[in-house]
């Protein structure tokens, strides 16, 4: 194949040498005002065809146009709209919600208690300790997930590299209060003073690294765990 290549390179060469000498002859025989006529001729069509090459290998070397984006299936847009609605949610609102699927007893039941109260509830969240008052311990019928009881105890930020959502910036070292788990084992924290619960995960491809997710309250988060895939 180089060799082929080669001897291309070497015969497009020759055609050109030729081409040359040819237009040469004819123009020395030719009146003064056809060769200047015919020379142009030349020198346009040559131009005409650098550019059309020059264009050509400039389509050839754009980036392809990105892809177009996938749209979202339908059940993630059933997902998007529950949860949308469960955000918008007042803290009231989600509070009547939450004892409805309390009462109904489908998802949750009673867990473990605890001989003492390892933290006076006072200091949580007034929609935590309401929820506590009325409910705790409980865990959930279809995985991990627990709340109150023995869950509850004094949570220290994991560490400075926390990609977050809200305000969960640096954090490190800051006290925190664990009040449960998630249904993947994860420490649900809340701080004193604040409504807001955060979700704290690490993910398994980088140990060393910590984000979380939060919500308004504690009772938005268990609304968001009774969503149920095309209802």
């Amino acid at each position: 194949m180089a060799r082929l290549g080669r001897g291309l390179r070497l015969n497009r060469g020759l055609v050109v040498l030729i081409g040359i000498l040819v237009a040469a002859l004819i123009l020395s025989s030719m009146p003064a005002a056809s060769a200047r006529l015919l020379v142009f001729v030349l020198i346009a069509g040559a131009g005409f065809w650098l550019i059309s090459k020059w264009m050509g290998e400039s389509r050839d070397r754009r980036p392809a146009p990105p892809p177009k984006p996938i749209p979202p299936t339908d059940a993630q847009k059933r997902w998007q709209v529950f949860r949308d609605e469960v955000e918008s949610l007042s803290a009231e609102q989600a509070r009547g919600r939450v004892d409805a699927i309390m009462r109904n007893g489908s998802m949750w039941e009673s867990g473990a208690a605890v001989a003492e109260g390892p933290v006076d509830l006072s200091k949580m969240p007034p929609s935590a300790e309401a929820l506590f008052v009325s409910y705790a311990p409980f865990k959930s019928k279809y995985g991990d997930a627990r709340l109150g009881g023995a869950e509850i105890e004094r949570f220290v930020w994991p560490g400075a590299d926390v990609l977050g959502f809200g305000e969960t910036g640096n954090q490190k070292g800051v006290v925190y209060l664990k009040i449960g788990v998630d249904l993947d084992g994860n420490p649900i924290v809340t701080k004193p003073g604040q409504e807001t619960v955060f979700v704290v995960h690490r993910p398994e491809s980088n140990p060393a690294k910590w984000w979380s997710a939060d919500y308004p309250s504690i009772n938005h988060w268990i609304l968001m765990q009774s969503y149920e895939d095309g209802k």
